[in-house]
């Protein structure tokens, strides 16, 4: 088993802190068994699976392709989790480019001590 990087809870108060209430309440509306590997994504740039990436590369029909029976019946929900993340300029989502620059900044807590570094 992988260790987690923090725990569900910890990320997604950090997501509600630093996106705001509806970012870390899209999450949630996402299936469960997805919530870790999203705010490990979001929160920490980790690698994510076939699916994810093609959630956040913003690759409709890949994702479709790639959805298990649980995350085909809620693919609204995904797009709203995309839509309510105002993460930073450099977001999170949106192609595979953006997905390999954002898991290489180390996602938003790679953001936050790079933009807190620059103010120095």
């Amino acid at each position: 088993m992988t260790q987690l990087l923090h725990d569900r809870d910890w990320m997604l108060g950090h997501v509600h802190k630093t996106c705001g209430r509806e970012a870390a309440f899209a999450i949630l509306r996402v299936p469960e068994h997805m919530h870790q590997s999203v705010l490990e994504y979001l929160v920490h740039g980790a690698p994510v699976g076939d699916f994810l990436t093609a959630v956040f590369s913003n690759d409709f029909k890949e994702t479709c392709g790639r959805a298990d029976e649980e995350n085909i019946k809620v693919l609204f929900q995904w797009a709203q989790l995309l839509h309510n993340f105002p993460i930073h300029p450099q977001r999170g989502y949106g192609s595979r480019e953006i997905v390999k620059r954002w898991q290489e900044a180390g996602g938003l807590l790679g953001l936050l001590k790079h933009n807190a570094t620059q103010g120095e």
